[in-house]
This record gives C-alpha cells, structure tokens and sequence, in this order.
C-alpha cells in the first residue's frame, strides 16, 4: 500500500503491526554558556542558548558565536549529529545527514534549499500533502522539503511569496531551524502521542474496529469509513490510518479483499470524505460518495464493480493481474482475459487506463482512456482523447461514444511530446531565474559600491584622529568610528562571498557570464542538471517509440456507434484496419500512402473517413475507390505520382527545406577561413599569450568544422528522399506529420550560426601565471592579533605573490610584474574565504551549449588559484626596552606592521593607572611608542595591548624593563 507520509511515532502501544519510531533526546547539560556576541535581543538567542546547552554547538576561542557568519554542510552535519545523539566522525556525520554526494563540498556554504533537504530527511518530517505554499521562487527538487518546514511553522519564507532557497544559511539561522524542528518532532510525537500504521480490520462493530484481537474506538474523522454501514466492505480490508493517544483518527489509504456477490455487492461508503489511494482485491464491489486524492486500482480478480459519484484525482486502473503499486503508463502487457464490467454513476477521473477486457458503462464524459486490452466496450457520453495501444494478437474497440481523438500506438510519443513541452517550461523557467539573478547581482553590486564609499570616508576619519593627541571624547568616537568600518567590512564579506558564489555555482555549466565567446547566460545548477535530465529521456523515448512502433503491427476492429473527431495512425504501427457500418470518422492523419491505405482498411465504405491529412499537411477528401474508377478518370489525386497532390500521403517527394541551412553552411565556411587566416592567432588555452593579444580558442575552431560536417551530412541525408531521412509523424501534432524533421534543419541552423559567432578574448598569460605562483600556497603572514579583513588578506597574498617573483629561474620585467600586480588588485574583492581555505577566481569557463542536445562543451577552462590560511604562532613581545623619558621599544617575536598613531595601552605591576603610548615608528619586529607622560626608570609590565585588540595580552609573562643608562 502506497503511503502518503512518513509518521514521526512516539507511542508504545502496539498496534498490530509495524511501525516507525524516531527519538529525540532533550538531555541539558547543567552548565550555560555565554557568547559575547549573542544578546538576549537577538532573534536566534533561544535557540542558540538551547542547542550550546546540550553541548550540540560550541562558539569560538574568543568567547563569540558569530551567529551571522555562513554555517557550512560539515558544520550543519554536526549539529545534525548532535541532535540524533551520534559519535560520529566527519563522514559519518554527512552521511547521517543525507549529505555523502561526491559533487559535495563539506566546506561549501549551506544555502535554504539544501538545509530544508537536510532537516526533513535527517528528522524524519515530510509533507503531508494537505498544505501548499505560497513561495513561487521553489523548484520542484525542493517542493517536498520546504512545503514539510512551511507544514510545521519551521519556516515562513523571507517573503509572503518568497523562501529564497539561494541564499546561505547563517549559523544563527540554522540553530533556529534545527530547535523548531525539534519542538515539531517532540510535540507530535510525545505530546499527543500520534502513530501512523498499516493495520488488518478484523471487524467493526458498535463505532470500535477490532485489530489484532483488540478493539480500538474510533475518531470523528474516521467515522466516515470506520462504521457499521461498510463493515462487510471492510472485513479483512488493510488500512493506512493514524492513531491519535489510542483512537483511530483518520484512514488514509485502503486494500479491500472481502468479495461481494453478484446481484449483492459489499458497498463502501465514504460519507463525503477523502480517501488517499485505494486499491480492490476482490469482486461485485461498489464504492460511492467519497473524493479519492490518489489513483483506485482494480486487480485481476474484480469482474464487476461500481462506482457511484466519486471524485478520483488520480487514474483509475483496471489491471490485468497483480501488479505493482505503482503505476506505469510505458508497460505494454501480456493480457489476461478476465473481462470486468464497471458501471459509473456521476463519477469523475482525470484518466482511465485499461490493461484487459473491459466493459465500461459511464454517464459521465471521460478525458482520458488507454486502451491496453484485446477488448474495450465503452458506451459514455463523450472520451476527449483515446490511446490505443494493441497486444501483438490484436484489439477491438467497440460501444457507442463520441471521441476527440484517437491515437494508434502512441504512448512512447504522446510522452515524448510531454517531456518536450517540460523542457520548454524549464527553458522558460532558465529565462526568468537570468532576469532575477541579474536584478540580484546589480543590487549586490550597487550595495558593494555604496558600502565601499562608505568604507573609504570612515577610513579617512579614522586616520585623521590617530595622528593628534585626543580627548576622551575623541577617543569613545574613534573607536565607534572603528566598530562601524568593521560592520562595513563584514558586511562587504559577505557580499563578495554571496555574488562570487553566486557566480560559481550559477556557471557550473560552463555557460559564460563575461563578454567572450558567445551570448551570456547565467543557470541554476539544478534547473541546468533537469534541463540535461528531460534531454536525455526525450532521446530515450524517441528511440523506444521507434522500436515500439516497429514491432506492433496489429489488426485492429471498431465496431458499434463510434463517432471520431481525428484518428492518426502512424504507419508501421498496423498491419489491418476493420471499420463497422456504424463507425464514422472525421479525419484520419497519417504518412501512410493511398495504397496502402486501401491495403489496411480492407471494408472502408464511401464516406466512413471524411477527409485525410497526408505527410506533407495537405488535407483532401477520401474515396476509397480505385483511381481509375473515378469520375475523372485521372490518377492526380492517386498519390502515387510524383510532384501530384499526393493526397494520399506518398513520400515520393522529400517535404524537407534546407535552403537555409545550406546558405548557413556556406557563411558558415567563409567565416571558419577567415579566422583560420585572421591576425587572432588560434591556441589551445590561451595561457602563451598575453593579455593585451586576443586569441581564438582551437576548439572554437574545431567544434565549428565538426558542425559544418554534420550539417553537410544532414543535407545530403535530406537529398536522398523521404526514405532516408524521414521520421514518423508527432502523434499529437495535428498540422504537420514531419514536422520533427523539418525542426532538426532548423536546429542545424541555429547550432552553425552560434558556432560562427567566434569572437576573441584577451590573452590568459598573466592570469595562468597569478594561478601558477598561488595556487597550494600557504598564507602564513598575518599575525593572529590581526584580524583577517578582505583587505590585509588581500595584503598578504600580494606580499606572497612579489615573493614569488623573486624565485622564478626565469625572472619577470618590472613592467611584467606590475602588470600582474594590477590584475590580482582587480581580483580584490571577489577572494573567498571559507574557514582556511581561500580561493581567487581569475576566469570563469567559458563554454557552448548545443541547441539541440543541451551538452555543454568547455571552450576555454576556468581558472582559479586556491591557497590555505595558515595560523602562525601567536606574536608576543619578548622585550621592552627603555630608550629615554618620553620612549620605549617593544621588541616583537616575529615582523610586525603596525601603523604610525595606533594606541598601546601598559598595566604595570603594583598600579591600577595604566599607560597609554602611540606608535611613532614600526621597523621589523620592534615598534617605537612615545608615552604619554614620563617613562618610570623602572618598572614590571604584566600586560600590554594594543587599542585595536582590546583585552589581547601581548605578553606571554611580566616583564621587567630596566633603565640601563642609569
């Protein structure tokens, strides 16, 4: 039995069979912890507080959380870890947290949509398929996770339509997420103490079902199917239901297997209500009034049922034998005739599939009907569209019925265009999530420029202070001017980090997103990873629908009143065609010609087929009498010769224009010469070739022969006539039978003009050589005083970088060096940094995408160097030295920088004054501070630090400074 949710299950009592149990442990720890940067006005504060209490999350060293910084899938894993009560090392924690894809980073960022994918499947919560959200901006890979955290109040989008699943998590955001969830799980499953089971009913009596020898009373909501009236329909029957503190408070899902009689069916009565999925596994049943939200299938024993107004959202199956529980529209089966008779009363359903003999009775219209059996006798008011795919012995079709369409063998293609019609959407999708990211990045960009300028004027204000002698006043202002340029900096972080990974994660396709090549496009990974998805089961089903129609070459029969709107018959998909005297049709598709028309519908009479529209879409009247028998005597409407009307659909002519493709071929060619002989030389990579030269890519060059080739190929294909280049018609295209042809020339077409639009792009030379200096090297020049800004990150790598240049074996021009400075300083801003791992990206790829066959080929590769932050050993100062009254010497374990002005603040032993200094010079490791007052002859220093690192104690153990010009 299908179920339609996973039950969170914290009741012990048994309830006859199986069930699920997840536990979450509540355990706190005794001792609180406090985080410096974590105030009870923060909206994360509860949550943090609760998690850090249980020992599931830990700050830094220096006493902060950093709730705002990003959390990455390791760290999230952890936590996840930690609320399942699992020792886990790094990589069992990812795997129990959903995370072991290959692909993954464990470093990376965690954006919305993987946390919601990560919570629900780690803790057990899924939708229940009763709440939609309000949120236009969710793919469908995410649907089932975010609809689960929207369900259960864990998550409220960060707008009334929006849940912004891009976007990183902070770790603030996540311990929030993470305890809401908990408080989800806890209270469904211990408060009310709420079970989900499958459960046999034994009998039901006097509003109590028996299951497993004890009888259980039965909720309101269950009453509606849980009752006297249907207690012979559900003996022995198998329920999905829910327990609510012992009750049975809800079915969702039913397996009937108590048979009626004939002339006596058992009845199940839904009383109104709605019923998930049901499935019948016995005979003379009726169900009625009741709305099914999933599919009613009928198993091969059932001869005879009814049913009386229902709603069925989902399919209504009737199978040739036990099957699977779930449904599959691309199984063509051996059938087994058992004939069944259904009877419809005001019954609705958005498809039927028949898989045997059947006789349908319905006074309803019915949308969809397939026809999988030998035998279909069907009398409704009016099917809308009719499948008809034959076992190899054969079918008939029989009844009296109006249908739109009917479609002989076409299953593999009526999918086909379905998945074709998806792809269109998810390219349509593409187009607006480029719109939005662009909206997105220009506003990152705008906020980036304004903060900056910003930066630049708090800086300027800052330095103007440190060079005068200040007032307390001065002093408190000084250093709120230094807390704001700080906010700024972290806050410009996160914005280069959120518009660099923006980037990188948006152009994993290799589609550029810099002028280059070709046009520029910006994808999502998963809509570009379904958009190759739905490629490749299209190509799949054309195939199989080739294969299909080569082996089913059957008779087929129509008997009864039938009256069809258009049949489209493909032409190796029947072998005979036999129409009763009462069977009409209005149009007949199809790429068969006359003759052997008149060879398969071996009694057509005049008049039964109205009119017939042949390959080429033209659309004539039908005599099915020989040519020479007609009135005029002429064979101009016989098909058969060639340039006639062709009426009948003859392939003698080629219905294909390649006009235009082979005016593209020639451009094509002109322009693939021209670059071959251009002043743009032609490499591999680019990395030989400066930055002021343009290059073209070789495999520009190459992938556009290749294309010219192709296209040649294809026209000469083309010329050989329909037999060697036809396809059989779309199935569901009523126009033009050969219209997929027709689109593979255009595509052609398309795929050369892309192709030729080969624009050079500056040389890759000095950026091949920034990546070949940088990438694996070690960052271990910023003292761990120093906090790691953008900025004296950036400082750092560009010493590295001039270090560099000293040891190449083949020395770099100033002119060469300097111009590799500059390009690394345009680069500044977009360095990542992500725990010890920082990552420079000097060029993105820049790739083509077939037209036809969505690959995607990588022209030019993306470069990026990678280097590791490393902590050196923590700076102190090994000597203070006295130079006269007014100035001492701090003599430093390692270099340090330290700008002119900066502030130094000195405990002395035996006094609670301290002193304050200022850096009047900074040469190596030792720094020159001008006190403030006169310097003692003598004294024992017990703590030094510096203004900028407040409360940073810069000795390791006191010191005593002696006046050795005494």
């Amino acid at each position: 039995m299908k179920k339609n949710k996973l039950f969170i299950v914290a009741t012990t009592t048994a309830v006859g069979v199986s069930t699920i149990i997840t536990g979450i442990s509540t355990t706190v720890e005794a001792a609180t912890t406090n985080f410096l940067d974590v105030q009870e006005a923060n909206s994360h504060y509860t949550a943090i507080m609760d998690l850090a209490k249980r020992n599931i999350i830990h700050g830094f060293p220096d006493g902060t959380f950093k709730p705002n910084e990003f959390v990455t899938f390791k760290q999230t894993a952890k936590i996840i870890a930690g609320i399942l009560n699992l020792d886990a090392s790094d990589e069992q924690a990812l795997q129990a947290a959903g995370l072991m894809d290959s692909s993954l980073n464990p470093n990376d960022p965690i954006t919305r949509n993987d946390m919601a994918k990560v919570i629900t499947k780690s803790l057990g919560l899924t939708a229940s398929g009763n709440v939609s959200i309000p949120f236009t901006d969710v793919s469908a890979e995410h649907q089932q996770a975010v609809t689960a955290l929207f369900e259960y109040g864990i998550t409220k989008g960060t707008s009334t339509t929006t849940f912004s699943g891009g976007k990183f998590v902070t770790r603030g955001q996540l311990a929030s997420f993470i305890v809401r969830a908990e408080q989800i799980i806890k209270q469904v499953s211990t408060d009310t103490g709420i079970a989900g089971a499958t459960v046999t009913v034994e009998h039901i009596y006097n509003n109590k079902v028996t299951i497993g020898g004890r009888e259980w009373p039965i909720g309101k909501n269950a009453k509606t199917i849980l009752n006297d009236k249907n207690a012979a329909a559900l003996e022995n029957a198998q329920l999905d239901v829910i327990v609510v503190n012992g009750e049975i408070a809800e079915v969702l899902a039913i397996d009937l297997y108590t048979s009626g009689q004939q002339g006596a069916k058992v009845v199940l009565d839904g009383g109104n209500t709605s019923i998930g999925n049901i499935v019948v596994h016995a005979d003379f049943v009726e169900m009625k009034n009741m709305v099914v939200t999933g599919d009613i299938r009928v198993l091969g024993r059932t001869t005879s049922i009814a049913l009386n107004q229902l709603k069925v959202k989902g399919e209504l199956y009737l199978e040739e034998g036990e099957a699977s529980k779930t449904a599959s529209l691309n199984k063509v089966a051996v059938i087994h005739d058992n004939p069944i008779t259904v009877e419809m009363t005001r019954s609705e359903f958005v498809a039927l599939l028949v898989k045997r003999t059947a006789f349908i009775n319905s006074d309803s219209s019915l949308p969809v009907v397939t026809h999988l059996g030998s035998n279909l006798q069907i009398n409704a008011p009016n099917i809308g569209l009719l499948n008809w795919e034959s076992p190899p012995e054969g079918s008939q079709l029989s009844g009296n019925a109006d249908i739109g369409t009917v479609t002989i063998g076409a299953e593999y293609e009526f999918r086909l265009q379905r998945m074709q019609k998806q792809l269109e959407a998810s390219q349509v999708f593409l187009r607006d999530q480029q719109q939005l990211q662009e909206q997105e990045k220009k506003a990152i960009l705008t906020k980036i420029s304004d903060l900056t300028t910003e930066s630049v004027g708090l800086q300027q204000q800052i330095n103007d202070l440190t060079k005068v002698k200040r007032t307390p006043i001065q002093d408190n202002q000084l250093a709120l001017l230094r807390q704001k340029l700080q906010q700024i900096e972290n806050e410009l972080l996160s914005l280069r980090v959120r518009s660099n990974q923006q980037q990188s994660s948006n152009n994993q396709a290799g589609i550029p997103n810099l002028p280059g090549l070709f046009p520029s496009v910006e994808l999502t990974t998963q809509v570009e990873e379904r958009i190759r998805q739905i490629q490749e089961e299209s190509r799949k089903l054309q195939q199989q629908n080739e294969d299909f129609k080569n082996l089913l070459k059957t008779a087929l029969q129509i008997n009864g009143t039938i009256n069809i709107g258009n049949i489209i018959v493909p032409s190796p998909a029947v072998s005979t065609f036999t129409l009763g005297p009462d069977v009409r049709i209005h149009n007949m598709m199809t790429d068969i010609s006359r003759e052997a028309l008149l060879a398969i519908f071996t009694n057509v009479r005049q008049g039964q087929i109205k009119t017939l529209i042949s390959a080429k879409g033209q659309q004539t009247p039908f005599n099915p009498m020989p040519a020479e028998a007609t009135d005029s005597g002429s064979s101009s409407n016989s098909g058969s010769s060639p340039g006639g009307n062709n009426t009948g659909g003859g392939n003698t002519t080629t219905p294909v224009d390649t006009t235009t493709l082979k005016k593209m071929i020639s451009n094509a060619k002109e322009r693939l010469v021209a670059v071959q002989n251009g002043d743009h030389p032609i490499s591999e990579n680019g990395f030989d070739i400066p930055h002021a030269q343009q290059w073209i890519p070789k495999k520009a060059t190459d992938a556009l022969q290749a294309a010219i080739t192709e296209a040649e190929a294809m026209v000469a294909k083309v010329a050989q006539g329909p037999m060697g280049y036809q396809r059989v018609a779309s199935l569901t295209n009523t126009n033009i039978l050969l219209a997929n042809t027709q689109t593979d020339i255009h595509h052609m077409a398309e795929k050369l003009e892309k192709l030729m639009n080969l624009q050079p792009i500056n040389g890759l030379k000095e950026i091949a050589t920034i990546q070949r200096l940088l990438n694996g090297k070690e960052i271990t020049s910023i003292p761990d005083i120093e906090e790691v800004t953008v900025g004296r990150l950036y400082e750092a790598i560009e010493q590295l970088l001039r270090n560099e240049f000293e040891l190449e074996q083949e020395p770099l021009t100033v002119e060469e060096q300097e111009l590799i400075i500059a390009m690394l300083r345009e680069y500044k801003y977009h360095i990542q940094i992500i725990d010890n791992q920082v990552t420079i990206p000097l060029n993105e790829a820049i790739s083509y995408t077939n037209p036809v066959t969505g690959q995607t080929s990588e022209l030019v590769p993306a470069i990026s160097a990678k280097l590791t932050l490393v902590e050196p050993q923590p700076l102190i100062i090994n000597e203070v030295s006295y130079i006269d009254n007014e100035n001492i010497r701090l003599t430093f374990s390692s270099n340090i920088e330290i700008p002119e002005g900066e502030q130094f603040i000195f405990m002395i032993n035996d006094s609670l004054t301290p002193l304050y200094g200022t850096v009047s010079s900074s040469t190596g490791n030792s720094v020159i501070i001008r006190i403030d007052g006169i310097v003692p002859l003598f004294a024992t220093f017990i703590h030094i630090e510096r203004e900028s690192k407040p409360e940073h104690n810069l000795l390791k153990e006191p010191f005593t400074m002696e006046n050795t010009n005494v």
